[in-house]
């Protein structure tokens, strides 16, 4: 909608933990957090990300809630933040295989705890909705 101002609420990656915990605590469930991973553009998938390597493809990240698993996998051309120039904003410029994991970590989150979760986002997800 034209003129419409929409809010969302947004968080630090370490809320998303937090409010994840507590609820997994609540409910006395086991909650764990695999170690990111990122997509090469030939596919495959590495636990360490190389600057040499450019930008990563996606990066994905698995929260297990009671022994289920919730795997999350964020695109790059989809979390990216640009400024109006086209150019990456300096964290993405710089930090772009952190940034893209703390994306698929969130969406990881919301995953595992949709009632404790949805409707809420990190400012990595969000930078890029403008």
């Amino acid at each position: 909608m034209d003129g419409v101002t929409e809010m969302a609420v947004q968080t630090a990656i370490d809320g998303f933990r937090l409010i994840g915990r507590r609820a997994a605590d609540h409910t006395h469930h086991s909650v764990s957090l695999s170690a990111p991973e990122w997509c090469h553009e030939d596919g495959g998938w590495r636990p360490v990300w190389r600057r040499t390597w450019g930008t990563p493809v996606a990066a994905r990240v698995t929260i297990h809630r009671a022994g289920e698993p919730f795997t999350a996998v964020a695109l790059f051309d989809e979390y990216a933040q640009t400024k109006r120039n086209g150019d990456l904003t300096s964290m993405w410029a710089q930090r772009p295989a952190g940034q893209l994991a703390k994306c698929a970590e969130a969406l990881a989150w919301r995953m595992a705890f949709p009632q404790d979760l949805s409707g809420i986002y990190s400012d990595e997800e969000m930078g890029q909705a403008n």
